[in-house]
C-alpha cells in the first residue's frame, strides 16, 4: 500500500472523511502544500506522526483537506423555520450550535435571526475540526462578495466597514457567539444540550459508518424536543434514535414519555 493510500486511510479514521480513488489526485495536491508548509522531510515521517496520533500531525490535516465554502444565509428557508419552531415552542433562551461553522457565516445568521426575532438572550455555538477557519470566524470580518445574500438594512444594523471595503460583523453580535474546535467524530462533551444544531452539507464527506456516527453523537448531544437542521440534500439520511422528521432535511428529537 502507497503512503498516500495510507494517509487515506488515517484521514477516514481521524477525521471521518472519505476520499475515494477519484479524490487521490486533490489529496495528493493538499498533502503536497501540507509536507511544504508545515515542514515535514517526507510524507512517510507525516503519515508516522499521523499514525501515532500526533496533535499537530492531526491538526494540519485538518487544516489542509477540509473544505469552507459558504455564505451568509445559505440555504435561507432554514431560518424563518427556526424561528417559527423556536416561538411555537416557547424557547426564550435558545442554546444553537453551528457544527460545522466554517469561517462562521452559518453562526452570524443564525446570530442575527434570533436577533431579528426579538430572542434577546441566545447564545451561538460555532465548531469546526478546522482551526485556523474558526480563528477567521471569532475575527468576524468579511469581504463583500461574501454578503451577497445579505440585505442592506441587516447590513447597516450588524455590520461596520472595516479595513477598505470589508466589513466586521458588530461586538454586540460577535459578543452571542462562542468558538470551539471540535471533531464530530469524537465523542462529545456538552455542558448544554443544545435546542439546535445546524450541521448543513457534511455529510456528503463521510462513508454510510461514518454518517451513522455523526448523526448518532450529534441525536445524542441534542437536547430532548430540539431539532436537526442538516443541509436540503441530505434530510434522506435519517438519524438513528428516538427521532421525527418534521421537514425535509429538519428532523426532531422526541421526549420520552
Amino acid at each position: 500500500m502507497t503512503v498516500l493510500h495510507r494517509i487515506g486511510d488515517q484521514v477516514r479514521h481521524r477525521l471521518g472523511i472519505h476520499l475515494g480513488p477519484h479524490k487521490e489526485y486533490l489529496l495528493a495536491a493538499r498533502l503536497e502544500k501540507l509536507q511544504r508548509e508545515e515542514g515535514y522531510p517526507d510524507l512517510e515521517q507525516f503519515y508516522a506522526a499521523l499514525e501515532s496520533g500526533d496533535p499537530r500531525a492531526v491538526d494540519a490535516l485538518a487544516r489542509h483537506l477540509t473544505t469552507n465554502h459558504t455564505f451568509f444565509f445559505r440555504e435561507p428557508e432554514h431560518f424563518p423555520l427556526l424561528v417559527k419552531l423556536l416561538q411555537a415552542a416557547g424557547v426564550r433562551r435558545p442554546r444553537i450550535w453551528s457544527a460545522a461553522g466554517s469561517t462562521g457565516e452559518e453562526g452570524y445568521s443564525l446570530a442575527i435571526t434570533l436577533a431579528e426575532a426579538g430572542f434577546s438572550d441566545s447564545v451561538v455555538l460555532v465548531s469546526d475540526v478546522n482551526r485556523d477557519v474558526l480563528v477567521r470566524a471569532q475575527r468576524g470580518v468579511y469581504d463583500p462578495s461574501r454578503m451577497e445574500k445579505v440585505p442592506p438594512g441587516l447590513v447597516a444594523r450588524y455590520f461596520e466597514p472595516w479595513e477598505g471595503s470589508q466589513y466586521r460583523i458588530r461586538s454586540h453580535l460577535r459578543s452571542r457567539l462562542r468558538f470551539r474546535c471540535v471533531n464530530l467524530i469524537d465523542a462529545l462533551d456538552v455542558a448544554e444540550p443544545p435546542d439546535v444544531i445546524f450541521c448543513r452539507n457534511l455529510l456528503i464527506y463521510f462513508d454510510p459508518e461514518g454518517v451513522r456516527l455523526v448523526l448518532t453523537r450529534l441525536i445524542d448531544a441534542l437536547k430532548p424536543g430540539g431539532w436537526l437542521f442538516l443541509g436540503q440534500t441530505e434530510g434522506f439520511h435519517r438519524p438513528p434514535g428516538p427521532v421525527r422528521q418534521i421537514h425535509s432535511s429538519v428532523f426532531q428529537k422526541t421526549v420520552a414519555p
